[in-house]
């Protein structure tokens, strides 16, 4: 409560003492590649590297500290998802491929720093860095291996919910990026790092890392 309260207290210092805040709206596309090696169930989840695409909206609030130095936030919801398929042996012994297919929502607050190059007083270049924190709202997969006269058929599974023990909602991304902006109309292209492990249980030989490149255009009002 008393966390919630200090964000709450600098957000409205933010917006209260800041006569350049510019509130505006984002979309944009998302790559998320999950790296790592996971076993969860009856068979290994992936290892090596798994490629979600989807889409991002939301609002954002930028505001200038001081001459070209400013900070630049936003709170995002991300829908992503994807299919992977590689050569597996599970653990019963079934050796095939396996295929997966993965959906993720995300709610996504990223918190940069930005550094702007005026060219003309309507236009001009500008480059940001900084951590994104994001929360999984949900994620779902569905597994099937295929090989040597057998098939095993998974159905979509809830991971936070079967496997919270295991698998942490929370991820911390550290990144940055360069952007144009344009009279009201910005452009944003930037690569984030995952730097938490998510993988939360008792052997250290698992890991998942969730790196994200994002595209996005936004008006500000």
């Amino acid at each position: 409560m008393k966390l919630n309260r200090i964000i709450f207290i600098v957000l409205l210092a933010f917006v209260g003492s800041n006569a350049y805040a510019q509130f505006g709206v984002q979309v944009g596309y998302v790559y998320m590649p999950s790296n790592g090696n996971l076993t969860l169930g009856d068979w290994s989840e992936f290892n090596g590297t798994t490629r979600n695409h989807g889409v991002s909206a939301g609002i954002t609030y930028d505001f200038r500290i001081r001459g070209s130095l400013g900070m630049q936030t936003s709170l995002l919801y991300t829908f992503a998802g994807g299919t992977h398929n590689e050569g597996q042996r599970t653990l019963a012994g079934i050796n095939g491929t396996q295929t997966v297919t993965s959906r993720y929502q995300f709610l996504e607050l990223p918190i940069r720093v930005s550094y702007a190059l005026p060219v003309t007083h309507y236009f001009r270049f500008f480059f940001f860095g900084g951590p994104s924190f994001s929360y999984a709202l949900n994620g779902s997969s569905s597994s099937y291996i295929t090989g040597q006269r057998q098939q095993v058929l998974g159905e979509y599974r809830n991971v936070f919910e079967d496997f919270g023990d295991r698998v942490s909602p929370f991820e911390l991304r550290l990144g940055g990026g360069i952007g144009a902006f344009y009279r009201n109309f910005q452009l944003k292209i930037g690569y984030d790092h995952g730097i938490l492990n998510q993988y939360g249980g008792t052997s250290r030989r698992f890991n998942l890392r969730r790196n994200q490149f994002a595209v996005s255009v936004g008006y500000v009002f």
